[in-house]
């Protein structure tokens, strides 16, 4: 996640004003804390993690290092801390839409039980040249979540029809030294991709930009090869 949050500023600058789904705890293996010092040395952010937020038991100071103005955080739940207390299984009050530079979901999204409605907050949530960052279970997460997710729903959910551009989708492998292994999205090459056994517990993560105010899911999305077939015939 640190790996993807580091590409996501390289990409595309300073978060701004910035809205997480659920209060982000900050969990680090000892194993590890070689891996995020270097992450943070290659990206210029800081001397090593602990220096950019990572001693914290919360995100809030992590997420200052990457350029966030105002870190707002929201759950179902006050147990910890969250700024804003709402149910993502129903739709966000309407003065809260296009109220963010950057929304990040860094894995609430697979606990919640109502998908369209989840999906369609994070999109309102976001102004219009803001983006959408999302790290979620894809695969070997049997039993964690509600959910996994596979990357065709990302590049359905998060296109121009609903007022988005898909930056960057990535499956991240959680073993050994984090890479981001870029997914494409099977409707630009003309087939289904079927990714089938990733070796081990994998995230889907992805980057969105907002590029037009329009209200979510006016037609429903359709998985990419079948609307290809429905086309030729």
């Amino acid at each position: 996640m640190l790996k993807f949050l580091a590409h996501c500023h390289q990409l595309r600058g300073p978060l701004g004003r910035t809205f997480q789904l659920g209060r982000q705890g900050i969990y680090l293996d000892p194993r590890h804390v070689e891996i995020a010092d270097s992450i943070v040395r290659e990206h210029e952010i800081g001397a090593d993690f602990r220096s950019i937020g990572g001693a914290e038991p919360y995100s809030e100071n992590l997420f200052k290092s990457f350029g966030a103005s105002e870190v707002v955080s929201c759950d179902a739940s006050a147990y910890e801390g969250a700024h804003l207390l709402h149910d993502f299984n129903n739709p966000v009050p309407s003065n809260w839409h296009g109220s963010f530079d950057t929304v990040f979901d860094g894995g609430s999204l697979e606990h919640i039980f109502n998908i369209p409605v989840a999906l369609a907050n994070l999109m309102q949530l976001t102004r219009v040249g803001g983006r959408v960052l999302s790290v979620n279970s894809a695969n070997d997460f049997l039993g964690h979540g509600l959910y996994q997710f596979s990357p065709d729903l990302m590049f359905r959910v998060f296109s121009e029809s609903n007022g988005f551009r898909m930056l960057g989708a990535f499956l991240v492998r959680l073993n050994g030294t984090p890479t981001l292994d870029a997914v494409a999205d099977p409707l630009q090459c003309g087939e289904r991709i079927e990714i089938g056994d990733t070796g081990g517990n994998t995230y889907l993560m992805f980057v969105a930009e907002k590029i037009a105010q329009f209200q979510p899911f006016q037609s429903w999305p359709q998985q990419s090869d079948y609307t290809l077939i429905w086309k030729k015939n």
